[in-house]
């Protein structure tokens, strides 16, 4: 969660940005297209945007309560005197329809407007743009379960694909490999350290003797080299060659 300051005079509003992952915070990407889309309708619509909260690898399915930008961002309007919450999108605040639900009647009982510069009806309280609110909720919750569904789909393709030619099906390798271009694990560095860690741990060692032995502050983190690889000990000594060959 981030935060952003700045004084006005003219009318108050505090600004609120998320992203779903780490990766679109760091890269900046989709932050920028909020943060532009809301200078722009502030500017256009005579308000002052005091101060700025961003929830970065936060879903848009996550609740109130585990949102700390979101909560700081009513809390700050409230205590500065901000009447209007923007966002660039509704989707941006939530993608499910009770979260949506709950964070509009907090905003309202503060007496905070909730604005999309994208207009999706927030500019008016009247039974039509009510519905339209309640419409665009819906699709959003919508978009999320097919994007949770079409992940899925995509994980389980790439585990049938591991099964069949093995390369490494998704997410981080396990500690002492990378994957090549191809998709299939290659021994690193660490390769060496992890071996010695299996053997021993195969050999009834404790994990804690082993973390003392290989110098490891934590013996959590040889678990964590160590469990992927106990039931199938012979699949790892497999690399050896290939680590001895480079």
């Amino acid at each position: 969660m981030t935060t952003e300051n700045r004084s006005s005079e003219n009318l108050k509003a505090v600004a609120y940005f998320r992203v779903s992952t780490d990766k679109q915070a760091q890269s900046g990407l989709g932050l920028e297209a909020q943060q532009e889309a809301v200078k722009a309708f502030a500017a256009a619509s005579g308000l002052d945007v005091i101060q700025t909260f961003t929830d970065a690898g936060v879903s848009g399915k996550t609740d109130l309560a585990q949102r700390p930008g979101l909560l700081q961002a009513i809390e700050a309007a409230k205590e500065q005197g901000a009447q209007t919450l923007i966002v660039a999108k509704l989707c941006r605040l939530s993608r499910d329809v009770l979260n949506s639900m709950l964070i509009e009647r907090t905003l309202s009982r503060s007496g905070i407007k909730l604005v999309s510069a994208a207009g999706e009806g927030t500019g008016s309280d009247d039974p039509s743009a009510h519905l339209l609110r309640n419409l665009l909720q819906a699709v959003n919750a919508y978009e999320a379960r097919v994007i949770g569904a079409r992940t899925k789909a995509a994980m389980a393709a790439k585990k049938a694909r591991s099964d069949k030619d093995g390369t490494w099906p998704y997410g981080r390798p396990p500690k002492g490999f990378t994957v090549d271009e191809k998709g299939y694990l290659v021994p690193s560095e660490d390769f060496p350290l992890v071996l010695k860690a299996l053997t021993l741990r195969l050999n009834g060692m404790s994990t804690r003797k082993i973390a003392r032995e290989l110098g490891q502050s934590h013996p959590m983190g040889i678990c964590r080299w160590t469990n992927y690889w106990m039931d199938k000990p012979e699949q790892f000594l497999s690399y050896v060659p290939a680590y001895q060959a480079r």
